[in-house]
């Protein structure tokens, strides 16, 4: 199994190893160092809050029972740092950092070779599901990735003291220089497959070819707002076949949800009109209108403001519709009892919609409704189709990419198969 560490905290390992008679123990430092690298790079682009990496102490355990000594170690060598502590008020572990000193381009591959731990990993790790498999398929000899200009890129555009931007882009540069793909697919939570594609942030992705071409994307319009609709839809049509068709019938058919939700006195014609503003409108632009918001001069940008955790908060926006968007994100991902002012708009329009995604958040969080179709409709569906068609193809969630000579192709295939618009990313 090959890990990414770095060159110089590899040599600094094996010297204080060797002095301590613990050399045999190497591979176990090695994972653990690499496990803070790996997971500071788990979420597509720059979307983590902060570069703290926390290391579940229960999760830890299952690959090594004396972890916590591996851990003090390192910190003892001079090559980690706590940074926080455990809190349970927080339901936060503790937080590590690799020390500044070790911050470099020079990283190399490690091969894990330990029986006890590579079976240890073994018997945690998630393996794709079958019908999934043929995702991992054009990662093959013919996707390449330019490493040395997106280093050259990459010191040209951020340095050392910008952090998490500038680290994560040079492991991901390094897990693409030595093939670490690296694929996941948790079915208990977003059902989502992630690979090393999906976590390379957007300004990265020119430097990856597809046999000699560059790619190209396409993405689905407002596409968890679309899958919201065909929710609405197989709710009001009471359409069992629809369920099944886009994975949510496991979810409602036969449980509390459905019986909930049913026990309402439903607008059809209201939900009807949303469906249809997304299907055939741009729901973001036509919700922007109803937003109150405004717009700082000095700035030149939009803004609105609302409280959060007892705080005042005022975010700032190109345009409305960005805007917009943040909205509906803050909207379904938001708890039952959200009193957001974005959400308040919402209501006062969708008084209906309001009342069912309130009682299906009762059961699930709706972002977890909202990934599995998604994944179910995407991957198990429409990308299996294509497939089929003998195209290169590689995803990021709900986005499709190709290499540029079947990008109309592509586009094609997708409206063939989801029947609705495309986006195309570049």
């Amino acid at each position: 199994m090959k890990v990414l560490i770095q060159k110089q905290i590899l040599i600094d390992l094996k010297l204080e190893l060797h002095s301590r008679n613990k050399i045999k123990q190497m591979d176990y430092y090695v994972y653990f160092v690499s496990l803070l690298n790996n997971l500071r790079v788990k979420h597509r682009g720059d979307e983590q809050v902060d570069s703290i990496v926390r290391l579940n102490s229960s999760k830890m355990k299952k690959v090594y029972y004396n972890y916590s000594l591996v851990i003090k170690d390192l910190q003892d060598f001079g090559i980690i740092n706590k940074v926080s502590n455990y809190s349970a008020d927080l339901k936060k572990s503790n937080g590590y950092l690799i020390n500044d000193k070790y911050i470099s381009n020079d990283l190399e591959s490690y091969n894990l070779t330990k029986t006890a731990l590579l079976k240890k990993l073994n018997s945690i790790s998630k393996e794709i599901p079958k019908h999934r498999i043929f995702l991992k398929s054009y990662f093959n000899d013919k996707l390449t990735f330019d490493f040395d200009k997106a280093i050259e890129y990459i010191e040209s555009n951020y340095n050392k003291n910008q952090g998490q931007k500038y680290e994560n882009r040079i492991i991901i540069a390094n897990n693409w220089k030595h093939r670490i793909f690296e694929y996941s697919v948790n079915e208990d939570t977003d059902n989502r497959f992630h690979s090393l594609f999906t976590r390379t942030p957007k300004d990265l992705r020119e430097f990856i070819k597809y046999d000699n071409e560059e790619l190209i994307g396409y993405d689905l319009k407002s596409s968890q707002l679309f899958f919201l609709s065909l929710i609405l839809k197989s709710i009001i049509e009471d359409d069992i076949d629809l369920r099944e068709e886009i994975g949510f019938i496991n979810f409602y058919d036969g449980l509390d949800l459905q019986y909930e939700i049913e026990s309402l006195s439903l607008n059809n014609e209201e939900i009807n009109t949303f469906i249809n503003i997304v299907l055939n409108q741009d729901i973001y632009d036509w919700f922007s209108d109803k937003i109150d918001c405004c717009f700082d001069v000095v700035e030149d940008k939009f803004y609105v403001e609302y409280t959060s955790k007892g705080k005042l908060v005022k975010e700032y926006y190109e345009t409305r519709r960005e805007l917009s968007k943040k909205a509906f994100m803050i909207i379904l991902n938001t708890g039952v009892d959200c009193k957001n002012a974005f959400y308040k708009t919402f209501n006062d329009c969708f008084p209906e919609i309001s009342r069912i995604i309130k009682i299906i958040k009762k059961f699930y969080p709706m972002h977890k409704i909202l990934q599995q179709v998604e994944s179910f409709v995407l991957l198990d569906c429409v990308a299996n189709d294509i497939d089929k068609e003998n195209i290169p193809l590689l995803t990021i969630h709900d986005c499709f990419y190709t290499n540029k000579s079947n990008g109309k192709k592509l586009e094609q295939l997708m409206k063939k198969y989801i029947k609705q618009p495309v986006v195309h990313l570049y």
